[in-house]
């Protein structure tokens, strides 16, 4: 069982994910448009039983499986940015909000124009249990369609396994679009159970 739940002391602001028991795995998989699903990955994370605490779990039970990181913002040199897609493109015209790691080059002004928006972080490809989910994701017709696959076990110990075809394995789902934490949620128990 999950357990997302907003606790009086100590206080996050959006509520503290962890497990019930210790031995409990929950394991989160975390699509992000702009930082994983370019190359073609879901973030793999997992959650056990740590409660918050500033300094020794300042995300509560929440964790990212080993193999990161997925992405680092750069910053500005002189009120520019540090960096640039080699192909010097706008956001706008056809440029991305990030860059992928081996296609930066120092930032040239001379390419954009006031008011263009530009990168400001690079990503990463994820390695080892962090990149078990793989993605592939298409817009068409004003609908974006993704699809998502992991093996059914991965021999991780932060990954849930599914390895009896005929338990039932329960599951929430979230989304969010360009709203950072305020995320629309599913509250109603649903399950994954495999046909026959």
């Amino acid at each position: 069982m999950l357990v997302a739940a907003k606790v009086a002391t100590p206080p996050m602001l959006y509520g503290n994910k962890y497990t019930l028991k210790e031995g409990e795995t929950g394991d989160i998989w975390h699509m992000k448009s702009q930082r994983t699903v370019p190359l073609g990955n879901v973030g793999d994370q997992y959650l056990d039983h740590m409660r918050y605490d500033a300094k020794a779990s300042p995300g509560a039970g929440r964790h990212s499986d080993p193999g990161g990181p997925e992405y680092k913002g750069f910053g500005l040199v002189d009120g520019k940015p540090e960096f640039m897609n080699k192909d010097g493109k706008a956001v706008g015209a056809g440029g991305t909000y990030y860059i992928i790691d081996g296609n930066q080059v120092a930032f040239d002004d001379s390419k954009f124009k006031a008011g263009d928006e530009v990168a400001s972080f690079m990503i990463f490809p994820l390695k080892g249990d962090r990149a078990d989910i793989k993605i592939s994701a298409s817009w068409a017709n004003g609908v974006w369609t993704s699809e998502v696959s992991r093996k059914l076990t991965t021999g991780s110990k932060h990954d849930v396994q599914f390895n009896d075809m005929n338990a039932k394995y329960g599951f929430g789902f979230s989304a969010f679009d360009n709203a950072q934490v305020r995320h629309a949620v599913h509250y109603d128990p649903l399950y994954l159970s495999f046909g026959k």
